[in-house]
């Protein structure tokens, strides 16, 4: 699946083809010539979420082993 970003009207176009003609679907400009990006899926964003939170949790974490060690 891939995206285009519309200069236009500030949205994305999503589709499974990045040949021929590509008109936004919110303002009808011409996307064609706007490089095609690669659209994140549910499932990426949802492992980009839980490494996140696990990478905050880890943070917590190292800050009370250092406040434990200090006391």
């Amino acid at each position: 699946m891939k995206k285009k970003h519309c200069y236009r009207c500030e949205r994305f176009s999503y589709s499974s083809i990045d040949s021929g003609v590509w008109l936004c679907p919110t303002c009808g400009e011409n996307l064609v010539l706007q490089p095609p990006m690669k659209a994140i899926s549910y499932i990426e964003i949802k492992i980009n979420k839980l490494n996140d939170n696990r990478q905050k949790y880890l943070d917590l974490y190292d800050k009370k082993e250092k406040y434990v060690e200090n006391c």
